[in-house]
């Protein structure tokens, strides 16, 4: 396990390298923003905008678990889509050919949509709250904060998709 600093500083060394390397293959690639702020079980996320501007955003808590992998696939990846948005502004599906074929030259990746992290851990810390219900094949179910404040507040009720019974509080999970 890493700490977060380490793994900050390695996930931008790691794009400054994949940016540097896409240079020297395509054309110059700018460097853009990267933010340690996303949460929940997606790995990476290559954001652009006119309003928000163009920025990297990375899951903390993904990368802190899976490193190595997280360096050698899901940086590549998203770096994969800020170069696309470069040379096709207009007319690119988010992992569509170009992204595919970037993946290929620049980077020398199998091209994957989805990450296969063990993220388990992850889910539960981002949904603390135990329900249940009367399925025996999955009694156990996890709310985030903000489904279980419903719950709570506007009485919202929420139900199994097995066995369509409510799901019953059973206390916070940390």
């Amino acid at each position: 396990m890493h700490n977060d600093y380490e793994v900050m500083t390695a996930v931008r060394a790691k794009y400054k390298e994949c940016i540097d390397k896409a240079s020297e293959k395509t054309f110059p690639v700018p460097e853009i923003p990267i933010y340690f702020d996303l949460t929940g079980v997606c790995a990476g996320m290559y954001c652009w905008g006119k309003s928000k501007g163009t920025y990297f955003r990375v899951n903390l808590d993904i990368a802190r678990n899976q490193l190595e992998d997280y360096l050698a696939r899901t940086v590549p990846h998203e770096v994969s889509h800020h170069i696309v948005r470069i040379h096709f502004p207009e007319h690119a599906k988010s992992h569509g050919w170009q992204w595919q074929r970037i993946m290929h030259i620049v980077f020398g990746l199998e091209p994957s949509r989805c990450h296969s992290y063990d993220i388990k851990d992850i889910i539960v810390k981002k949904k603390p709250h135990k329900y249940t219900c009367a399925c025996l094949a999955e009694p156990n179910h996890y709310l985030s904060n903000i489904r279980h404040k419903r719950a709570l507040e506007t009485k919202q009720t929420y139900i199994c998709l097995r066995c369509r019974c409510t799901l019953v509080y059973q206390g916070t999970n940390i």
